[in-house]
């Protein structure tokens, strides 16, 4: 049975927070176990590293790299409408904007799960709901 939460009516936004900074572009929708589900796939990501002889340590240090690399620019373009934003990041990070945003979330979750991030208003996920 569905719950009035997860119901059409209801529009969700998730969102990623890292040292500070929102990823400009929410999951929205109707979502239903968002947050867990990219948990779950940041601890997979980081056992399919380990497999592959990445220490967690390695994998922390690589993660924020990414994440900086990504919060470097969200700065140095955040003047510019999103279209033109997305497009000079893409062409900066050598990804397309829904690789970009993935990595975000994923990292930020794996940095969640290796406890190099505390849940906050600065750091993790955010779910809202709205009608």
């Amino acid at each position: 049975m569905a719950t009035i939460e997860n119901s059409p009516a209801y529009k969700h936004k998730f969102r990623a927070f890292y040292n500070g900074l929102e990823f400009p572009d929410p999951i929205s929708g109707c979502i239903e176990n968002i947050e867990d589900n990219y948990k779950r796939q940041s601890q997979n990501m980081i056992e399919d590293a380990l497999r592959c002889n990445f220490s967690l340590e390695e994998q922390a240090k690589v993660y924020k790299e990414q994440l900086d690399s990504i919060a470097f620019f969200l700065y140095k373009f955040h003047k510019y409408n999103p279209k033109k934003r997305n497009k000079r990041m893409c062409q900066k990070l050598g990804q397309p904007w829904d690789m970009i945003k993935c990595v975000w979330f994923m990292n930020v979750g794996a940095l969640l799960y290796l406890k190099r991030l505390d849940q906050s208003d600065r750091n993790g996920f955010k779910l809202e709901t709205t009608t």
